[in-house]
Formats: C-alpha cells, structure tokens, sequence
C-alpha cells in the first residue's frame, strides 16, 4: 500500500484578508490573447453554437486533484483517455485517435508535425485558467488536424496584487511531485509564471498478476517518467493597445514498458522492446490588439512550437547495449510557424464586421539509425556500441495539415 502525502505553502503579498468574490475573481485573470477565435458581446460563439462543448475551469482541475492534461479531461463525455502502447497516455474522441485532436495552448497548435500526435502527460495543469473541448463540426475555424475535436487551453495572467504558491506531493515510494507559481502586476505587465517537477520510479503492476519470463510481479520494468516544465505570460497595456507574450517549455525522459509475453509464451506475441525517450518542447506567441480610430481594431498574432525527440531501441533489458541487430537510434525534431492578422469593424451598435487570414509553415525530420550488419563504414553514435555497424536510413513522411505526402 503506498501513501499519498500533499503539502501546500501558499503566500500573498496584501496586508488585508480578501473574501470577496470581485477580488478573487481578479487574483486569476485569464490571458486574453489565449483563445484562437475571439468574441465581442454577451452572444455565444459561432464555433460553440454548432458544437458540443465542455470547460474545465481551474476550479474543477483543483477539485479533481488533477496534475496533468489527460487528468483534467479524463471524465468529459465522449472523451477517452487510455494508456497507449509505448506507455503515454493518448486521448480519443468520438472514437478517433490522438492524431484527430488539435491541442492549442494559447492559440500554438502543440501537434508534433511529423506523426499529428501530443503527450497529455506532459503538459501541467500549474497555470491554465480553462480548458474547452470541443467536439464536431469547428474544426474548420481552427485550421487542419481537427477532425475528431479541438482542446483549447487558455493560461492564467497576473492579476493587480502579487500572489504566489508552492505545493509538494508525494506517493511513497513511487512519485513526487513539485511546483510552484507567482503573479502579479511589475510595472506596466501583469506577469504569470509556473513550474512544475514530476519524478515517477515505476508503477506497481495489480495484485493478481502472474509473472512471466519477461515481467515479474510487482514493479513494471521500465516505467519510469521524469517531466519538468516553465510555463508563463506578459500583457503590456490595457485593451485597445496592448501587447501579450506567452511561452512554455517542457522537457523530459521516459520509458516504454515492453510486452509481459516472449514468442514461446504466446502466438500473439512480439518480439519484446526496449525503448527510453527523451524529449524537450518550446513554444511561443505574441500578440497584440491596437485600436486604429473608434471603429477598427487590429489584432496580430505570431506563434511558434519546436520540438525535439530522441528514441534510443537497446537489445536487453538493462538498457545498456546497442550492439545486436535491431538496437536504433531515431532522432526527430518539428517545427510549426504561423500567425494570424484580424481586423474589427464596428458598423453600428448592434452590428460587428469581423476579417481574418492565418496562416502556418511545418516542417519536420526524422533521422533513423538501425543496425543490421556489421560490415559497413558506418557507427552508430552511442556508448553502447563498440564495433562498426551498417546503419539502415529509414525517410519519414511529411505531414502536411491533415494530408501525408511521401517522398
């Protein structure tokens, strides 16, 4: 049995007890370049009239104890959070796969370019302000890769006094956790940051579970995690001339559990898989909303998401050789660059003229080294290998949007 212990230290800079709900509404504004498509007016959205539509507000996600993405969603209808095959959470809707999903985080689709999918697990939940999931036909306002739904995560942003938290929670003896974040006024920003450390050792493996020749009873091999990240945003200035920053940057390693079963225990098995990633992820966007006369409003936006992965395959279960056939290394990185520009018209008290153009780039490349010989000029860059190996090239698809085009 494990224990669960949560220990908070939450501070604020004020010399007087604030218990009004106007004020506590302002210690945790939202970041309002955060959301893609904007609404001026009581009237819902377009996008939210012909969609169904779940928020989880910051309230909920502390409610629910949640620490990550997948945690903050996973009891939305119509959304299933399961454990994919490499041991990362993937999230589904209506039936259709991670790749069917866009996530955007203060309007930066957070999709790898290369394979269209997101790792839940390492996005904290420290310093959002909302999460909308939107699932059917809205996809089209937010640009390529949402057939299945959009999950929209729109940050916090400083409030007028300073407010700070730490919190540390620990499961003995597989986790811990730790994380902290702070806002407030400096200046002429209103600033928001946070961070956050995540550790896991391993999770145990049920009870009743009988150990076979490639997994034992008790801890499963390789399931390992490490996350930390530093997320935050700036707003210069007050609404009709104003200029926002947000960024984020998360990094990690983890481990893929291979399969319990050997060839000779099942016909259904494969051959098992020893496999650890590295990752790191920055992303960006500035935006800013300038009023030209009494009746136009102009809103550029730039945004940008760098990713790096590194998969290294080993040949035994100590994860310390790349000597036999079939050991690889399969480094990835991607890039997504865009940006929109809106203008507001204001054409009479009831009535609003909205244009809009976005547009984005992606790139992606993938460098995979296998070894199947050793008669070849060729090595493989790691400290597990000793002796020359032909090293096997293997192209990635690019992706483009929703469509993949080989080379």
């Amino acid at each position: 049995m494990s224990a669960h212990v949560r220990i908070s230290l939450v501070s604020v800079a004020c010399l007087s007890i604030l218990a009004s709900a106007a004020v506590r509404a302002d210690a945790d504004p939202t970041y309002r370049f955060g959301e893609t498509i904007t609404v001026v007016g009581e009237r819902s959205r377009v996008a939210d009239q012909v969609a169904t539509v779940d928020v989880v507000t910051a309230e909920d996600i502390q409610r629910r104890g949640a620490r990550s993405l997948d945690e903050a969603i996973a009891l939305l209808p119509g959304v299933y959070v399961r454990m994919g095959a490499d041991g990362v959470p993937r999230i589904d809707i209506r039936g259709l796969r991670t790749r069917n999903v866009l996530l955007l985080q203060d309007g930066v689709p957070l999709n790898s370019s290369y394979d269209g999918q997101f790792d839940p697990a390492a996005i904290p939940v420290d310093n959002i302000a909302s999460i909308k999931v939107m699932r059917g036909t809205s996809s089209m306002l937010y640009g390529p890769g949402g057939n299945a739904g959009i999950i929209e995560i729109v940050t916090r942003s400083g409030g007028a006094t300073i407010q700070g938290g730490l919190q540390a929670e620990v499961t003995d003896p597989q986790a811990w956790l730790a994380r902290g974040s702070v806002s407030g006024s400096l200046g002429p920003a209103a600033v928001s940051l946070s961070g956050s450390s995540y550790d896991r050792d391993h999770f145990d493996l049920p009870g009743g579970f009988k150990a076979t020749s490639q997994q034992p009873k008790g801890e499963r091999i390789n399931s390992d995690r490490e996350d930390r990240a530093v997320q935050g945003n700036l707003v210069f200035g007050q609404q009709g001339s104003s200029l926002g920053i947000s960024f984020g940057y998360r990094e990690g390693d983890y481990g893929k559990p291979p399969g319990i079963y050997s060839t000779s225990e099942s016909d259904y098995a494969t051959r098992p898989r020893y496999e650890r990633v590295s990752f790191d992820t920055f992303s960006a966007q500035a935006a800013g909303e300038f009023a030209a006369g009494k009746s136009l409003t102009i809103k550029p936006t730039l945004y940008l998401n760098s990713e790096n992965e590194l998969t290294d395959g080993y040949d035994n279960a100590n994860f310390d050789s790349q000597a036999a056939n079939g050991a690889f290394r399969e480094d990835a990185s991607a890039e997504i660059v865009g940006g929109g520009l809106m203008a507001m018209m204001t054409l009479s008290p009831r009535t609003l003229l909205s244009l809009s153009a976005t547009g984005r780039k992606e790139k992606s490349k993938m460098k995979q080294r296998v070894k199947t010989g050793t008669k070849s000029r060729l090595t493989m860059a790691s400290p597990g290998i000793r002796k020359k190996t032909k090293i096997k090239e293997i192209p990635i698809p690019k992706r483009m949007g929703t469509m993949v085009i080989y080379p």
